[in-house]
């Protein structure tokens, strides 16, 4: 599958905590399909260890532990590229994902507004990007 067709395809997708396919799906879940059927690569789904992936403290809390636990397998890159991953902060946590699709664009799921490509240096990303990281081989 091209990044395009991708894109297409994620577009539709509801947004559903701890789903995994193309109907349904949460942040990750746009990072775990891209990096399976773009580039080829099996993720971990970590679609267990929260409630919900939901907008509540407790869900950001449980998902940002998740990431920290997960850092030591992700590096920090100044120069995207495709299927590097945006950590971006929700209400002060650095709690949410997207996948780069280009240099400066990422796509990502949010609970209301429902999937969409983003560039990383609008205003409202780039304050709020923790940073772009890339997966370590």
């Amino acid at each position: 599958m091209d990044v395009a067709e991708f894109v297409e395809r994620v577009m539709s997708m509801e947004f559903t905590p701890r789903g995994r396919s193309y109907e349904q799906g949460d942040c990750w879940a746009v990072v775990w399909l891209l990096w399976r059927d773009v580039l080829g690569r099996e993720l971990p789904e970590y679609n267990t260890g929260y409630a919900s992936a939901g907008a509540s403290d407790v869900d950001r809390s449980l998902v940002g532990r998740i990431m920290a636990r997960e850092s030591a397998k992700w590096r920090k890159t100044e120069h995207p590229c495709l299927g590097d991953v945006p950590l971006l902060r929700c209400s002060g946590r650095a709690c949410h994902v997207g996948v780069m699709i280009n240099r400066r664009q990422f796509l990502h799921i949010e609970d209301r507004r429902g999937a969409m490509v983003e560039r990383l240096s609008s205003p409202i990303w780039s304050r709020r990007c923790e940073g772009v990281y890339r997966l370590v081989k």
